[in-house]
């Protein structure tokens, strides 16, 4: 990633995930590594997180923590849907691909980022499903490459779901600087965190990404798989 960004060939990243917080659990630290070395990002997110017994004042909230955040890392809200959080499975799935087609044609990146196929989220598991229909290697879109990342408090439970763990093959350095500005954007999602304290704090991601970036030699990086890429 460090190679192909730097040579301008990706320059449009979008970010699908299913739940406001995942894109800085994931990749925050990458995003702004990203936009800082010119990047436009765009995130997605297809539902607010929040439970049909919810206000609309406190749908409101979400969504302005949700704006803040990505404006704190620098990215752009492609927007923020309102399929029902942890119910994906009872929407038409063909409308769920429909909803993130419309969004990917529109903005038509070079990379996607989106949930590893192992997370213990269901939500996660069909987002991830949804964007690899999508994103197809045709002839017909402009997309260079496919990519999953590692979600705290989700992807660490892939051996219990999936009997298997997540095999990063691609892993961003980050700056100290990005990783605060990943912390930075968490504080605006206090009630996510509070929900699961253990694995989504700082100390914790830290120790995530300090471990992504001891495996290549690096101070701090964050993991990804790369499920197809063509250059």
């Amino acid at each position: 990633m460090e190679r192909l960004v730097n040579n301008v060939l990706f320059k449009k990243i979008m970010v699908v995930v299913a739940h406001p917080d995942d894109e800085v659990l994931g990749c925050g630290g990458s995003i702004s590594r990203w936009v800082g070395e010119g990047a436009e990002v765009r995130v997605l997110v297809l539902s607010d997180g929040l439970s049909n017994e919810r206000t609309s004042c406190e749908r409101e909230s979400k969504r302005r923590a949700f704006q803040n955040a990505i404006d704190c890392l620098g990215a752009k809200v492609c927007d923020i849907l309102d399929l029902p959080d942890q119910k994906f499975e009872i929407v038409n799935f063909q409308e769920i691909v429909q909803k993130i087609k419309k969004y990917i044609v529109a903005f038509s990146p070079d990379v996607i980022v989106t949930h590893w196929a192992g997370d213990l989220n269901r939500d996660h598991r069909i987002v991830n499903e949804a964007i690899h229909l999508v994103c197809r290697p045709l002839v017909s879109n402009d997309l260079k490459c496919l990519m999953t990342m590692y979600t705290a408090s989700s992807s660490e439970f892939g051996d219990h779901f999936s009997r298997s763990s997540f095999d990063a093959n691609l892993f961003v350095s980050l700056s100290k600087e990005n990783l605060s500005k990943k912390f930075e954007a968490l504080n605006f999602y206090a009630e996510e965190v509070s929900r699961m304290q253990n694995l989504r704090n700082k100390h914790y991601l830290r120790a995530l990404a300090t471990v992504a970036g001891g495996r290549v030699g690096r101070e701090l990086a964050e993991s990804f798989r790369i499920e197809w890429a063509r250059v």
